[in-house]
């Protein structure tokens, strides 16, 4: 009996762990952990280079430098939600706290959260659906290129969503924009848990829609990313460091100044 109970705990953990295997992101579908999308020569060579289909991008060192606040009050939404540990409540924290700033552009009612488009027309989105397992929270409005941007809630991780105000297109992506004049990288650090997209994205601004240039995942997290020029950037990354005689996790931080180039233009 002891080992039909044994036999069954070990079944039904294999189970679980098949079924998290893999994250809907905007009808994709890709694996949590950022190695299993990296060959054994990529877990190396991303630390210096990224290479994508189109790009590559590398890194040397760089010093450190003080965190890009992409949403114009960083510091008063940290102040927020510095004491909640719950990341969809820290969310709907942020959310109320701005439905006096952003007024104008959107308004929850009962579970609905409702983004006014500038051609009059209105959209909405769940606060939560039970079943595709997802919500919405107003993250911020970008004025500059004229999107909002959505967090994505799921039961474990998340992902955002931009959405233009003026033809409401959508567009999921994997991480915070960063953005520069006609176009933004994402990134998003989930290292630990591996339930989230662990890397970084190009995104182009063509028009009143977005192209992904690429999306890479990394075996590093991105913590941080300060625009210098056109191409080059400087970014934070965490590396995942466990001290085994402590037994205590204490991720490793570096600098770097990461250069942007077509491969066409080498």
């Amino acid at each position: 009996m002891k080992k039909e109970i044994i036999l069954l705990v070990i079944l039904i953990f294999a189970s679980c762990r098949q079924k998290s295997d893999k994250k809907h992101l905007g009808g994709q579908t890709f694996p949590q952990n950022s190695k299993e999308l990296l060959s054994e020569k990529e877990k190396v060579s991303d630390l210096e280079r990224i290479v994508t289909n189109r790009y590559f991008i590398t890194f040397e060192d760089a010093k450190s430098f003080k965190a890009t606040d992409i949403f114009g009050d960083l510091n008063n939404r940290i102040s927020l939600t510095d004491t909640i540990e719950n990341s969809h409540e820290s969310a709907k924290q942020i959310q109320n706290y701005l439905q006096t700033r952003f007024s104008e552009y959107f308004t929850t009612k009962d579970s609905t959260l409702i983004l006014r488009l500038a051609n009059g027309k209105n959209l909405k989105f769940p606060v939560w659906d039970e079943k595709n397992d997802q919500g919405f929270n107003f993250e911020h409005y970008f004025k500059e290129i004229d999107y909002y941007l959505l967090r994505v809630q799921w039961s474990e991780g998340n992902c955002w969503l931009m959405v233009n105000r003026r033809n409401g297109f959508k567009k999921y992506i994997s991480g915070l924009p960063y953005i520069n004049k006609d176009k933004f990288l994402t990134i998003n650090s989930d290292l630990e848990a591996g339930y989230s997209f662990n890397g970084i994205e190009l995104y182009s601004l063509i028009n009143d829609t977005l192209r992904e240039e690429f999306s890479k995942e990394t075996t590093w997290g991105p913590v941080d990313i300060k625009w210098i020029n056109d191409k080059q950037f400087l970014v934070k990354r965490e590396h995942f460091y466990f001290d085994t005689i402590t037994g205590n996790q204490n991720n490793k931080i570096d600098y770097k100044l990461g250069t942007i180039k077509k491969k066409t233009s080498l």
